[in-house]
């Protein structure tokens, strides 16, 4: 037998096209010799190919089960990978689970959504992430869905048996340590990256409002779906933006320095500077960048690096929620007396939700001319309270216009 021969049956089984006792029967013959019987350390070309394409295919291969192997040795037959890092080239697999009726179709939407991970995974990072002109990530794909697959392949525990049927879209690309990730888009945030992948970013052609398209920016960023100079959009975000205080933001005095702080707010900001305290109670109504720098006869710079801090520590939203916590509502009678004799009545506004209990001037206008007079008014609410039993902590809004207090007990 000749050389080129020899290996020609040596590559029909490394492709799976041959089989080791047919090679070995080519090769040998019916003579039993040890060189014949080390041709079965190659009978695992069907094994090996199948653990090959697991590794980046695991969601598909756990729902097809036993049928696995058999399957991965006709795709690898079809569609050879020929590598020597053990990474299949699995672009074709959805294509190719097509072809067969009994495979259901939301399985080969995972299997797309699994190549765009693995493909990610193994993209080059960016080693500059913050230079260059705005575009997605190396790796980053994006995926037209009919069926809620990503989230499906998200879920670790108590994952439905397959995801429901679902309009919508997913984002893969390369996470922390070299990892392959996905997950699901809405309108706004797909029309946003179709847009950057395009060269034609438009912030005022994207659906959603504002702080959805603020906020998916952000994420893209931060995550390394985008990469590239963001200053230009987080300026016009910013510029565009009508801002006002998260909800139930509130202040409390530290060595008699004022601090400002909120329910779930990243960090809490010290309001020692006469500005700051201007542009919190600026803040308690909705209000614009050029409103405020107008106002308050601010330059634009000095305000606009004040409320991005704000809204970078959660103390700032650009949605108007702080509203709808001190709607005018009728207050329980337990609280009733403590409003007479406090002396508050309309046109005060009165909410109490869940465990706190806000009081708001009507209008526009201011109720105070400090906020420490406010203060005042939360301490002798407190004081009442106790009288009555009452239990009230001041530890939550105080402007010219909003006081609240939790309620501890009633």
């Amino acid at each position: 037998m000749k050389l080129h021969e020899l290996f020609a049956h040596f590559e029909r089984m490394h492709r799976g096209l041959a089989t080791t006792v047919e090679v070995r029967r080519a090769i040998y013959g019916d003579v039993e010799s040890a060189d014949a019987r080390r041709l079965s350390l190659y009978n695992h070309v069907g094994s090996t190919r199948s653990r090959e394409l697991a590794a980046s295919f695991p969601q598909v291969a756990r729902v097809l089960g036993p049928r696995f192997d058999a399957i991965a040795l006709a795709y690898f037959i079809e569609h050879p990978w020929g590598r020597f890092d053990y990474r299949p080239d699995g672009a074709a697999l959805s294509t190719f689970l097509g072809r067969d009726p009994t495979i259901p179709p939301w399985l080969l939407e995972v299997a797309r959504l699994e190549w765009g991970k693995a493909v990610a995974a193994v993209s080059l990072p960016v080693t500059e992430p913050s230079l260059g002109e705005l575009r997605l990530a190396p790796g980053v794909g994006l995926h037209r869905l009919d069926y809620d697959s990503a989230r499906w392949m998200m879920q670790i525990r108590e994952r439905s048996p397959e995801p429901v049927p679902w309009r919508g879209a997913a984002v893969t690309w390369r996470g922390q340590q070299a990892l392959g990730r996905v997950g699901p888009l809405d309108a706004t945030q797909l029309a946003m990256l179709e847009q950057i992948q395009a060269g034609t970013l438009d912030l005022t052609s994207l659906p959603g409002e504002h702080d959805k398209i603020a906020r998916s920016f952000e994420s893209f960023v931060t995550t390394g779906v985008v990469v590239g100079d963001a200053s230009a959009v987080r300026e016009a975000l910013l510029t565009s933006a009508t801002f006002q205080l998260a909800p139930f933001a509130h202040f409390y005095w530290v060595d008699g320095i004022p601090v400002i702080s909120a329910p779930g707010a990243r960090e809490a900001i010290s309001a020692d500077e006469p500005v700051l305290l201007a542009i919190v109670n600026r803040l308690a109504r909705p209000c614009t960048l050029e409103a405020l720098t107008s106002e308050l006869e601010l330059e634009l710079e000095l305000a606009r690096g004040i409320v991005a801090a704000m809204l970078e520590a959660g103390l700032v939203t650009t949605t108007a929620t702080t509203a709808s916590a001190v709607d005018a509502v009728e207050p329980p009678p337990q609280l009733v007396e403590l409003l007479a004799r406090a002396g508050i009545s309309p046109p005060l506004w009165v909410d109490v939700r869940g465990d706190i209990l806000a009081i708001r001037a009507s209008a526009d206008d201011d109720w105070f001319a400090t906020v420490r007079e406010a203060g005042a008014l939360q301490q002798r609410l407190v004081d009442i309270g106790a009288q009555l039993g009452i239990e009230l902590v001041p530890a939550t809004l105080v402007s010219r216009d909003l006081v609240a207090l939790a309620i501890v007990r009633a």
